[in-house]
């Protein structure tokens, strides 16, 4: 992937770059969503059943 961004523009790589970054933040942040609401799920009794 990285011979492929060379021959683009510099602004290109800079864009590509913080697209990844924007990716890897927001699927850490759905992760991490998931499991506080596996955890929350798994370990609060279940009182309103």
């Amino acid at each position: 992937m990285a011979e492929l961004t060379e021959k683009h523009h510099p602004l290109f790589t800079l864009l590509y770059n913080e697209f990844i970054k924007i990716i890897i933040l927001l699927s850490a942040k759905f992760f991490f969503e998931i499991c506080n609401g596996f955890i929350s799920r798994s370990f609060t009794p279940n009182r309103f059943q």
